[in-house]
């Protein structure tokens, strides 16, 4: 069947019906079905237990897991999933790149540090925001505050950001990472306006550890047995605090409500949001493809206006 991969065959109904109710109980879309198969050695009726191809990994690592458990083994598992169509981690590494593109660029036109050059590249300014520059919301969150700013944040995106690639897809990563950076820009706005330029990263990048967190919390709403072994609560809690702590520690002035911001967007998205091999493909490429056209439409919006009005 196009679209699906067989995991398991088994002699008998029960077994596979068991095994097909296990891998929706945790989400999966997997089917059962009563075959016949006329080649091989052993050839007759074989209930063949198959998952949608992005979610056959997953499968196969609870087959595993059922059969180290001491679950009835299948007949003949089926075979291993085609290697993972995973986006690469150049996807991050470009949105690392743009950001240190702006950072040379405001080096170049008066110093990252200078309150003329910030103004002029979209810093988040409480009082040309409510006059109506709104895109400095989004603008600042590409802009970084001399190079140990820059270095904190890339180095935290690099690393978090490849997390949440990896579990997400490329359009919805770059949502993420936007949206949270947004809507930490419009938090710290809303509640503590200021004449203070503020700019950075950290927004958008506590929002990706935000959606590791809460993907974590529905994780464990599973059964021991099916919890991820590769992706543990106290991993998720550490890279918090090592980022926070980092990024406090390089003498940048912090904006704790963007921060807090962005954190509870990035949860609520991972709390609301399944990862890849969740939905149907099709559905899959059209969520992806239409949030990252909306994120990177909106971000370069920002910027012509910045330099067309700011």
């Amino acid at each position: 069947m196009d679209g699906f991969t067989e995991i398991a065959r088994f002699t008998t109904e029960q077994e596979a019906r068991g095994f097909e109710f296990t891998l929706r109980n945790v989400g999966l879309r997997a089917r059962a079905f009563h075959v016949w198969e006329g080649q091989g050695q052993q050839p007759g009726w074989y209930w063949v237990v198959l998952a949608p191809d992005p979610q056959a990994r997953r499968a196969q690592e609870i087959l595993r897991e059922e059969q180290e458990g001491g679950s009835p083994a299948p007949v003949r598992p089926g075979p291993a999933p085609a290697a993972s169509g995973k986006p690469g981690a150049h996807w991050v590494i470009g949105l690392v790149v743009a950001c240190l593109l702006v950072w040379v660029a405001m080096e170049g036109s008066g110093g990252s540090e200078t309150r003329q050059t910030l103004l002029r590249f979209g810093a988040s300014h409480a009082p040309s925001v409510l006059a109506g520059e709104v895109w400095r919301t989004v603008t600042a969150v590409f802009l970084h505050i001399g190079f140990k700013h820059l270095l904190a944040n890339m180095v935290s995106l690099v690393i978090f950001g490849i997390f949440v690639l990896r579990g997400w897809g490329v359009g919805l990563f770059f949502a993420v990472f936007l949206g949270a950076g947004l809507l930490g820009n419009l938090v710290s706005l809303g509640l503590a306006p200021s004449a203070a330029l503020k700019a950075g990263a950290s927004g958008g990048i506590l929002g990706l550890l935000g959606a590791l967190a809460g993907a974590r919390i529905r994780d464990l709403r599973q059964p021991d047995q099916l919890r991820p072994s590769r992706f543990k609560t106290w991993h998720v809690v550490a890279m918090l605090v090592a980022y926070y702590g980092f990024v406090v520690g390089v003498g940048t002035s912090s904006d704790h409500l963007a921060h807090v911001g962005g954190l509870a967007a990035g949860l609520a998205f991972g709390l609301l949001v399944p990862g890849l091999g969740w939905w149907a493909p099709r559905l899959e490429r059209r969520v992806s493809w239409i949030a990252g056209t909306v994120a990177v439409a909106l971000a370069v919006t920002a910027g012509a206006l910045q330099l067309a009005l700011g």
